[in-house]
């Protein structure tokens, strides 16, 4: 029998043909097989990937993964039935094996709050809000704060202003935007970067672009899926035909 190609078994996956046990087992034998080449590379290997990753990104222009509308401009139905409540796309925090995906995605937003050191009356930006979990988070839990929410997706933006009105919050705004192209005449307490930076090519770039939004003594948070030793671009496995 001929052996089933990658390409195939990507398709398989896409039409539902692949049962969950063994999407299961290739993902695990996907992470196993990268960990195992990661790990057999030497010290002084490592540094060099490293060194040449950063210069790659370096020489690159701000620009996000062409990817992006592909994966999160989808039906807010399936959204919905795949998230918890607050619809929050990136990680939640699991205090213990019985918590629930709504208080894991709290307990993380709370996280945030804590570590950002967000207080009533500061001017909050959130670059890549997505759906709107810590936006519309810091508006109802700080009602003096002004929240400021990015998104380039404009399902994103509907549904947050839908949730606005519903929950009558008053202190958010919305823009519909590229983060890499627009531009701001303001200034913020608190920039919040939530899953952004794995999509982004040129750190120093943005990191530039940010520095001009924040206030003298402001403060940045950035969350990033990354890891702990090996830096690499997230890359689409297969893209809409």
């Amino acid at each position: 029998m001929k052996p089933t190609t990658k390409a195939e078994l990507l398709e398989k996956l896409m039409l539902g043909l692949l049962p969950d046990e063994e999407v299961k087992r290739l993902i695990r034998d996907q992470l196993e097989g990268r960990i195992q080449w990661i790990y057999n590379h030497t010290c002084e290997q490592r540094f060099a990937q490293l060194h040449n990753f950063v210069q790659s990104l370096r020489q690159t222009s701000l620009e996000t993964e062409d990817f992006n509308t592909d994966i999160y401009d989808i039906p807010i139905e399936f959204v919905k039935l795949i998230h918890g409540r607050a619809l929050k796309q990136s990680r939640c925090y699991c205090k213990n094996e019985s918590v629930t995906l709504d208080d894991a995605e709290k307990a993380m937003l709370d996280l945030y709050c804590e570590r950002a050191q967000i207080k009533n009356g500061d001017r909050i930006l959130d670059l890549g809000c997505g759906y709107g979990a810590l936006s519309i988070h810091i508006a109802g839990k700080y009602p003096q704060c002004h929240v400021t929410g990015i998104t380039d997706t404009a399902s994103h933006c509907k549904f947050m202003k839908e949730q606005c009105r519903n929950q009558n919050l008053n202190n958010v705004e919305l823009i519909l935007g590229d983060i890499t192209k627009i531009e701001l005449n303001k200034e913020f307490d608190r920039v919040m970067v939530i899953g952004v930076f794995e999509h982004i090519k040129n750190y120093d770039l943005l990191m530039k672009k940010i520095s001009k939004w924040m206030k003298e003594d402001g403060l940045l948070f950035i969350e990033n899926m990354c890891h702990k030793y090996f830096p690499y671009q997230m890359k689409a496995i297969f893209k809409r035909r």
